[in-house]
């Protein structure tokens, strides 16, 4: 970059800022390819820096999204409940206790990662404290109903790999459930102070 001059570095301020930047990105790309080999394989040769921008792009919204998980997460009070329903418990629990995503890891070759259960989750995470209760309700209910998947939320959550993780919980209670210690735990201690 540094045998740009100040000058040229403001026209090229100005015209990624423009409303039609892609148009004049494509436009410049084509023009600068279609003039000589050498520049056609100096755009191709950049693929990989590009790629390399794009995931770490990716990878900071990533940082991002879980910084705010985890700022909300600790101003919910200890005995709060996720009060917008299902489709935003099973959104969460896909997101950040995704118990498929965790047993696939868990049984991958030469991994080392054990499966993570609800009770861990429950000790450590003010946001699976408010929604695994809710999301275990869930499953309850789509264990007894072979139509749940005709419910109008998956018309809002349109996702068929959040699907397949409540197809997997419901097939598979034995290894993420085990949360009704801490069910029966937080009844009695309710009870003491209500």
């Amino acid at each position: 970059m540094g045998l740009i001059t100040q000058d040229e570095y403001l026209k090229i301020s100005d015209l990624l800022h423009s409303e039609n930047v892609k148009e004049i990105m494509e436009f410049m790309s084509v023009q600068y390819a279609g003039s000589r080999q050498e520049y056609c394989d100096h755009l191709l040769g950049l693929i990989p820096r590009i790629a390399q921008a794009n995931v770490k792009r990716m990878a900071d919204d990533i940082v991002l999204h879980r910084l705010a998980v985890n700022t909300l997460e600790t101003m919910l009070p200890p005995n709060a409940t996720y009060p917008f329903g299902n489709t935003g418990v099973v959104s969460y629990v896909y997101a950040e206790c995704n118990f498929k995503r965790f047993w696939d890891e868990s049984r991958g070759d030469f991994s080392h990662k054990r499966m993570v259960t609800a009770s861990t989750l429950l000790s450590g995470s003010p946001g699976a404290r408010a929604t695994l209760p809710l999301f275990r309700e869930y499953i309850d209910k789509c264990s007894e109903d072979p139509n749940w998947e005709s419910d109008f939320m998956w018309n809002q959550l349109d996702n068929e790999d959040c699907k397949e993780m409540v197809r997997w919980c419901i097939g598979n209670r034995d290894k993420w459930d085990d949360m009704q210690p801490y069910l029966d735990n937080r009844k009695r201690s309710t009870k003491k102070h209500g």
